[in-house]
């Protein structure tokens, strides 16, 4: 039986995700033969166009495990892989983690283990959600657990995992492969030239840009961490109701003078260095509405533009490998840049950040948009332009340490499907 499943938080519009589904994919295409794949989805026909070509057949099903279809493609395959992202978490919603818990548990009962792909462990802030990691460690067989992180085997420590059952791997989009796509195709794809004015024309003169920075911007969340009525509703809906969990007025301040303050970047960058600045969206339709905010707060808005969306995981990664700097609020912008040799200066909204720059010889580069302050920005950015050249062989050493971890991931499945 050469046939394996895959759940994540895949069909989304998500960039970070999508990479990882298509490096795990890519691996699996160098099988011999390729096993054959369904992929449970948000969006099963958005994943089927997408990942349809893949060379061992592949099938997108609904994210629910007690259909009959789900049934039979679990039941089908040799393995249930819980496949990369920062799956493992339950400050956001009480309902992040039972929908894994719920597969991991038919899988088991069909006889079907769980191998944990380079997956990411947040904060886990109730007991129950706890409960549910420890469970879904116990349904791996041993060696299975793999996660992206030491920070994410730290707090599967805390919630009481064993120590010997936890391995640190990497992010699976860290991976080289075909999927990665051809730089030389990007840097040739021009984002057409923003309609902005520059509210300060004369500042710049005419001179042209000679470098490119790219800003990969998110808003800033405020996750209820059990601390809300709206902690009980899955996170889309607290969206669409506009929730904020605990203090979302002063969240929104913080908000807005992080925006502030990323716009003020911008501007630094471009005054000082002479760059034209390129906001490239991971989530379209949520980053590119942030990336507006913060273009609007610009002095030079004329030196701005916005990548048209949507972009693929590979036009992502290789269009990120030929700027100059990435500045990121995406953790996935910051492994992109860093495969290619692009240094990044990342804003720790979450430990995944801070975790991947660390690293990667980064950890000087990242920022608390908490403590954020302009002298820290402006010195921060200063810094890591001077010395972006001589950073490139230090990434390259370090990108390569976690690529060897990523193979790693595919040859344990590799033995599985062959044992």
């Amino acid at each position: 039986m050469r046939r394996v499943a895959i759940l994540g938080w895949y069909g989304s519009p998500n960039l970070g995700d999508e990479a990882e589904l298509a490096a795990i994919l890519a691996h699996l295409a160098g099988f011999s033969p390729p096993p054959a794949v369904t992929v449970f989805s948000h969006h099963p026909a958005h994943t089927q166009a997408a990942h349809g070509g893949y060379p061992g057949g592949l099938r997108a099903l609904p994210r629910n495990p007690f259909t009959a279809a789900a049934l039979r493609a679990l039941r089908g395959s040799r393995l249930l892989i819980l496949g990369g992202g920062g799956l493992i978490q339950d400050q956001t919603s009480l309902y992040n983690l039972p929908i894994f818990t719920a597969f991991g548990l038919v899988a088991a009962a069909l006889g079907r283990p769980l191998f944990w792909w380079g997956v990411g462990v947040e904060p886990l802030v109730t007991g129950l959600g706890r409960a549910q990691a420890r469970l879904l460690v116990r349904l791996a067989p041993p060696g299975g657990v793999r996660v992206r992180d030491a920070q994410s085997r730290r707090l599967l420590l805390a919630a009481g995992v064993p120590p010997a059952r936890v391995v640190v791997s990497a992010d699976p989009a860290v991976s080289r492969g075909p999927w990665a796509g051809d730089a030389q195709q990007a840097a040739a794809e021009q984002p057409p030239v923003n309609s902005a004015r520059s509210l300060q024309p004369a500042a710049l003169g005419n001179s042209r840009p000679t470098a490119r920075v790219a800003f990969c911007v998110r808003d800033l969340p405020n996750n209820p961490k059990g601390g809300s009525w709206g902690y009980l509703l899955p996170v889309a809906a607290q969206r669409r109701l506009g929730l904020g969990g605990r203090g979302a007025a002063a969240h929104r301040r913080r908000a807005t003078a992080f925006y502030t303050q990323l716009a003020a970047a911008a501007d630094h960058l471009i005054e000082r260095y002479n760059v034209q600045v390129l906001f490239v969206p991971f989530w379209p339709g949520r980053d590119d509405a942030i990336a507006v905010q913060v273009q609007a707060q610009m002095h030079y808005p004329a030196r701005a533009t916005a990548y048209p969306a949507p972009l693929t995981p590979a036009q992502a990664r290789a269009l990120l490998g030929t700027m100059e700097l990435v500045v990121a609020v995406r953790l996935h912008a910051l492994i992109f840049a860093a495969a290619a040799g692009v240094p990044g200066v990342g804003f720790a909204y979450a430990r995944k950040i801070r975790g991947f720059m660390t690293r990667t010889g980064q950890a000087a580069h990242v920022l608390n948009p908490a403590t954020l302050t302009r002298p820290l920005l402006e010195a921060t950015l200063d810094r890591v332009w001077a010395q972006r050249a001589g950073l490139h062989d230090t990434l390259a050493a370090q990108m390569a340490e976690l690529q060897t971890l990523a193979d790693g991931d595919a040859a344990w499945v590799r033995a599985w499907l062959e044992s």
